[in-house]
């Protein structure tokens, strides 16, 4: 795109827009070429003309802008060709400025010319020397997009000042991805989008597998939020009674809502203070550790890595228990363990999924399949009507209602992966809320689905904790169940790749451009997964454990805590880059609500949900044992014996 320096403030605004570098042409008629770098400082790209990459001259910057637009030294004749063979600048010139005439194209306009080697302190580009003269109008041009560009640089600060916090927070957090905005219609964050999306914007690439916007993050955690949570609440709702199971889930469907809201405000509070400190993101994913590393320590960081990995591994240990137990009730003729082996060699196909970026259509299928399913219970339990006999009797034991409870604490706590996901889109900003408007749909598939299942089969739940086992096989049954399997898939690899992050950041495999390499480099995560699913394989007793000693750290008390202690000064507050919310307005009302969560969800869900779990979890293991073959698999029936007039024949 050309635009002309007749102008130089709106060049030099054009140009401080960026926020980064730019290479130029400048041609006979005083006009510039805006090509955008790769990177701060990368000249790998350099055509075949070469840079002049003298130790006297660096990346043409704001800095020296205002120098390179001043007269050159006295002696030299600015509006003469440069001799052949010498600098286009002064000595001093080039002793108090930091100005490069950067190369920018296949061809050399015309008033650029080749001339020998700039001095002694020359590099080597592409096995030559190269260095480029200018000739005066060439000179002219450089002088006044200079003076543009300092021009611009003070418009833009100007303009910024005037800004609210949280404006500027916002761009800051988007000028910390890594990428340069050319304007404001251009959705750009996160660090990760490629080059070539530019040119084909509606391509079946871009369709399917790059996804930053915030409908796919939307997509995102509505999808992962209902995974196999969707066949266990209707278990949670006979332990708890109808009352309770629809109220908890209401509460604690808005209290993971604000924990996630919290969780991306201090994300962005860390993008932030790193865009400050010149932190570049490119080809790495932020993760919950870091963001507790950078804002409260290494102390905080430990806790919050080892909470959030435990979760994310026990939680893709469910997803695999759960495969097997939903194909047993089309595929009988293998039991679930042979069935754990078949699926975790499929699930990990997923290890090459680079990250949330590529998971725009299986978002959104996964959604599409939760929200079947969930209608499919309620309808055919709805159709079948209450069994013969019903018994509505929960509440009826403290363990079996607290083991309930901490069931749907663990439904809707599953945003450990939230940082990823935000990291993922283009603008980070905007996901404040996005968690809140997925738990709102989410609400229309459990409600219903949970509550029809407990009203048609009543106390039969506590002893099958898939919802799957009430219902008569049909094709809408296995219909359901097959589109079960697929989201359970795609929730498996929700929750490994964050382990997978981590797993390439130990090795040093994160910023591999090769998938093939990050792929296998990732296998060694899925293998203890495995073994652990075919270790304990029942899933209803390890939601409600998982959701107490792990969902209470990772998803609620941690982020409680680290935004309480992030902004427990004056000047912390003061230069926040999210103030508090419209609906509460105030730090302190803020400091109530996280407290109250951090006391609820101590006592209530850590404290007497873990109590209870630990009890139920223990139970099923002197029950059924470690490496169940079939668990919870109707008996074979005996063959009918023969009859005494037979046994004599």
């Amino acid at each position: 795109m050309a635009s002309s320096i007749s102008d130089p403030r709106r060049l030099g605004t054009r140009a401080s827009k960026c926020g980064t570098l730019f290479s130029l042409d400048f041609n006979m008629e005083g006009r510039a070429a805006e090509h955008p770098p790769k990177s701060h400082f990368d000249t790998s790209s350099s055509s075949s003309h070469g840079l002049c990459r003298c130790r006297h001259h660096a990346t043409l910057n704001y800095a020296s802008a205002l120098a390179s637009s001043l007269d050159p030294s006295p002696g030299e004749a600015p509006d003469s060709p440069t001799a052949a063979g010498d600098c286009p600048f002064s000595k001093p010139q080039r002793e108090t400025t930091s100005l490069l005439c950067t190369s920018v194209s296949t061809s050399p306009p015309p008033s650029w010319s080749r001339a020998p080697a700039c001095s002694s302190e020359e590099e080597r580009v592409h096995g030559e020397t190269t260095t480029l003269s200018i000739s005066s109008p060439s000179w002219r041009s450089l002088r006044a997009w200079s003076l543009g560009v300092v021009l611009g640089r003070e418009a833009q600060r100007e303009k910024r000042s005037r800004m609210p916090p949280q404006t500027q927070a916002e761009e800051a957090a988007i000028a910390a991805s890594g990428i340069t905005a050319f304007d404001n219609q251009t959705e750009q964050g996160g660090g990760k989008e490629e080059d070539d999306e530019t040119a084909s914007v509606f391509s079946m690439k871009s369709l399917l597998w790059h996804g930053g916007s915030a409908w796919d993050a939307w997509f995102s955690c509505a999808s992962n939020q209902v995974a196999q949570v969707l066949l266990t609440l209707p278990y949670s709702f006979s332990q708890l009674g109808m009352l309770s199971g629809v109220l908890l889930q209401l509460f604690y469907g808005f209290l993971g809502s604000w924990t996630a809201y919290l969780i991306s405000v201090l994300y962005i509070e860390y993008r932030t203070r790193k865009e400050k400190e010149n932190v570049s993101f490119k080809n790495h994913v932020i993760q919950w550790y870091e963001v507790l590393d950078g804002l409260l320590g290494p102390y905080w960081k430990a806790a919050g890595l080892a909470f959030n990995c435990t979760f994310l591994l026990f939680g893709s240990v469910i997803q695999l228990i759960a495969c097997a137990s939903n194909i047993y009730y089309i595929n009988d003729r293998l039991d679930k363990r042979t069935w754990t082996y078949i699926f975790g060699a499929c699930c990990a196909t997923t290890v090459f999924i680079p990250s949330f970026h590529n998971y725009r259509i299986w978002s959104f299928l996964g959604l599409g399949m939760t929200t079947y399913t969930a209608w499919y219970l309620t309808i055919a339990a709805a159709v079948h009507g209450q069994a013969e006999g019903v018994v509505h009797s929960g509440p009826t034991r403290l363990v079996l209602y607290f083991t309930g409870a901490t069931n749907i604490l663990y439904t809707f706590g599953g945003h450990a992966v939230t940082v990823e996901i935000m990291h993922a889109m283009w603008k980070p900003q905007k996901f404040k809320y996005i968690y809140l408007l997925a738990t709102l749909y989410v609400f229309t598939l459990t409600l219903p689905s949970a509550a029809a299942m407990y009203w048609a089969f009543g106390d039969q739940l506590l002893t099958h904790s898939n919802a799957f086992s009430l219902l008569p096989k049909s094709g809408w049954r296995d219909a359901a169940v097959i589109l079960m399997l697929i989201h359970q898939f795609i929730t498996f690899g929700f929750a490994c790749t964050p382990l997978y992050f981590v797993w390439e950041k130990v090795i040093g495999m994160h910023d591999t451009r090769s998938i093939c390499l990050r792929a296998l480099a990732r296998l060694p995560v899925v293998i203890p997964i495995w073994f652990l699913a075919i270790i304990f394989p029942f899933f209803g007793p390890i939601n409600s454990a998982v959701g107490a000693l792990l969902v209470s750290f990772t998803v609620y008390i941690i982020p409680a805590l680290a935004h309480m202690l992030t902004y427990r000064t004056p000047s912390a507050r003061q230069n926040a880059a999210e103030k508090p919310p419209l609906f509460l307005p105030s730090w302190t009302a803020m400091y109530v609500v996280n407290a109250f969560v951090v006391g609820w969800v101590l006592v209530v869900g850590f404290g007497l949900g873990g109590w209870a779990s630990i009890t139920n979890f223990v139970r099923q293991i002197d029950t059924f044992g470690l490496f169940a073959k079939c668990y919870q698999c109707p008996k074979p029936q005996p063959a009918p014996a023969l009859a005494p007039q037979q046994q004599r024949h």
